[in-house]
């Protein structure tokens, strides 16, 4: 993907309303996961680079958008799922 394509997307993205940017980002890590199981096949160093785009093309929204980053602030808290 060419640098422009990536900051044209990135800045289209950026017009969508946060729940709307959280439910793509949702859907691009299900993808990667998927794409992640497919290429252990290939090898873990392929994997490792799809991984490192992936993170590289998101960055920016993650640094840019603190609606994204939101919950971070309760990273140090213990979590206690409810059944």
């Amino acid at each position: 993907m060419s640098v422009s394509m990536e900051s044209e997307i990135l800045e289209k993205l950026k017009c969508l309303p946060v729940t709307e940017r959280v439910r793509i980002v949702e859907s691009l890590a299900h993808q990667l996961r998927e794409d992640l199981q497919l290429s252990s096949i290939q090898g873990p160093q392929e994997a490792e680079e799809k991984l490192a785009r992936a993170a590289k093309a998101l960055r920016d929204d993650y640094v840019g958008d603190k609606d994204l980053t939101a919950f971070t602030a309760l990273d140090g808290e213990p979590f206690h799922a409810q059944g």
